[in-house]
């Protein structure tokens, strides 16, 4: 579901809560996955696509996912997420 970076580790957060720490950058872990439905909108989140289930975007802007975690948007990723949907 997504993606967190922890200094030169990162933390993968896949369905049914199940997580995984990679001793990978969140740099090359985006490079591998935004060929794929992923999207980095925070210098410490990449999150996939298809499980946001609420979009805030207002003054600090943030993600809900499928989990029900929040999700910082920061506000330069923020406008790239309302063309690529649509939202307004």
């Amino acid at each position: 579901m997504y993606c967190e970076s922890d200094s030169n580790y990162t933390n993968v957060i896949a369905i049914q809560n199940r997580s995984f720490l990679l001793t990978r950058t969140l740099r090359e872990v985006q490079e591998v996955l935004e060929e794929r439905n992923f999207l980095r909108v925070h210098r410490q989140y990449v999150i996939n696509l298809d499980h946001i289930k609420l979009f805030m975007k207002g003054e600090g802007a943030y993600l809900v996912m499928s989990n029900d975690v929040s999700i910082p948007v920061a506000r330069n990723q923020k406008e790239k997420l309302i063309q690529r949907f649509g939202w307004l």
